[in-house]
């Protein structure tokens, strides 16, 4: 299996109702994908403040690099990149095989 990490800061004059659609939206597709088996996000609650400012999380595990590589193009995640990365400020993207 293969978990798809993204660890994000959002700009700063994103509001949280465009967050929250966002993460949303997000979910939708991933629910709606059987490549898909597992979803999870949420923000960052750790007291150690060694997250560098990236405070929302979103994983998504694939069955194999094949299934996550056609994520990558499906033409649902390229539709929410155009919404997405104008509101990112940074993002780290980690992929691990588990």
């Amino acid at each position: 299996m293969v978990q798809h990490k993204l660890f994000v800061r959002f700009k700063p004059d994103v509001t949280e109702l465009q967050i929250d659609h966002v993460c949303q939206s997000l979910a939708e597709l991933a629910h709606s994908l059987s490549s898909i088996p597992a979803f999870r996000y949420g923000t960052n609650i750790s007291p150690e403040n060694l997250n560098k400012g990236l405070n929302h999380y979103f994983l998504l595990t694939f069955k194999d690099e094949t299934e996550r590589n056609r994520y990558l193009i499906h033409p649902g995640h390229k539709a929410l990149q155009e919404v997405f990365d104008p509101m990112i400020d940074d993002i780290m993207v980690f992929d691990v095989m588990v």
